[in-house]
């Protein structure tokens, strides 16, 4: 069995996240005095120069702003020159430059305002290059990006760490090299204890990754910065073993409560569709009980539900972020753990359309649009009452 793919919502929010801009067409935008209607204004005479063209792991700033200059019919480069890092260190040390690949616009740039790029003695500069970059102080290459992938492949329900390494690769962050290292293996164990990590898999990414916004904005939200400079993932989508226990955790059980004589009452597998694909839920197995057996009758009177179909979930379910936010609008947590979904009208916000239920105390069917009893124009949907409780993973 593969490991799923999918992400839950605390992973959404990070990939969502990951969008960094790789090229610099859009960096620039020219804004210069409005000329008066009478005037031809000439066109200003500018000289281009492009610094730390030689880094071929550095972003490339060469081709668009040459572009963009040449498209401009108000400027004029007489002059481009394209240096090497070693021929940009005079030039990056006049202008205050610590960053390459940079630019510099020198000639007729007064009252020229171009995006992003910043006034500096007798000269426009940009030297705010995204990563990877030359920094000269350093004497290095910065934003390269070296990751490791705890894995438990004895787990074959767990998240898939590498979906987010697929992302952060799309999203533009340069990774040179990516390994995985086995949970249970002494390389393994050493990082998990070296890092103190709670659950695995996870992602262990060098310093490298916070040149990067989309990484270092969020970072405090999901994960740590290790003295060494490391970053340790530890909001981690379930499920997901336990380092301490060894347990998988995140499996959650489901029950769904039906009515099997209830013909028109919506259909109890909606539910598991709303929570697997909506909230990312991963079920171990799914029990459907009714509510004339013996076990439906002990829920219901256990739990005082009224209204069916509904669903109870095990407590793993809190493990879930989203979860968090969303079942106290729609649902209890009870005393031992167990999700019980009480507000079976509200499905109809979901699967945007009415649903038939039924009150099982007073055996009143209700539709969650009229809220009427016995409401001809129900939908009708097909639930065969089963012979006994059906168990299925």
């Amino acid at each position: 069995m593969k490991k799923k793919k999918s992400i839950s919502s605390i992973n959404i929010v990070l990939v969502a996240l990951l969008i960094i801009v790789v090229g610099a067409g859009f960096y620039f935008t020219l804004a210069t005095p409005t000329p008066k209607k009478a005037e031809i204004p000439k066109p200003r005479e500018l000289s281009l120069f492009v610094l730390g063209t030689d880094c071929t792991s550095c972003v490339n700033l060469t081709k668009p702003i040459v572009e963009f200059l040449s498209k401009q019919k108000n400027l004029n480069v007489t002059q481009q020159q394209f240096l090497t890092i070693e021929e940009s260190k005079d030039l990056a040390a006049k202008y205050g430059i610590d960053k390459l690949p940079a630019i510099v616009l020198t000639g007729n740039t007064t009252n020229l305002t171009i995006q992003n790029f910043k006034p500096s003695d007798d000269a426009l500069v940009f030297s705010d290059a995204p990563a990877p970059y030359y920094n000269i102080s350093a004497g290095k290459l910065v934003g390269e990006v070296k990751i490791t992938i705890l894995d438990d492949p004895t787990c074959t329900n767990c998240f898939n760490v590498s979906e987010l390494v697929f992302q952060l690769r799309k999203a533009g962050i340069v990774i040179t090299s990516s390994k995985t290292v086995p949970t249970k293996s002494d390389e393994g164990k050493k990082l998990i204890a070296k890092y103190k990590l709670e659950h695995v898999p996870t992602l262990l990414l060098s310093a490298d990754a916070l040149e990067y916004s989309v990484i270092s904005d969020i970072w405090a939200q999901i994960g740590s910065v290790e003295n060494d400079g490391t970053l340790a993932l530890r909001t981690i989508s379930p499920p997901y073993v336990n380092t301490t226990s060894g347990k998988v955790e995140g499996l959650v059980e489901l029950t769904t409560l039906v009515d099997g004589t209830c013909t028109p009452c919506v259909n109890a597998s909606a539910y598991r569709d709303i929570f697997e694909n909506g909230f990312r839920i991963a079920f171990k197995s799914n029990t459907l009980v009714d509510v004339s057996s013996t076990k439906g009758k002990t829920l219901l009177k256990k739990y005082n539900i009224d209204l069916i179909p509904t669903i109870l979930m095990s407590k793993d379910a809190a493990l879930y972020p989203a979860m968090q936010d969303v079942w106290p609008q729609v649902g209890t947590i009870e005393k031992d753990g167990t999700f019980v979904f009480r507000s079976v009208p509200k499905l109809e916000n979901v699967l945007k359309k009415s649903v038939s239920y039924k009150n099982i105390t007073s055996g009143e069917l209700l539709n969650s649009s009229t809220k009427s009893a016995n409401d001809a124009s129900a939908e009708s949907v097909d639930i065969t009452r089963p012979e006994e409780e059906n168990s299925t993973n």
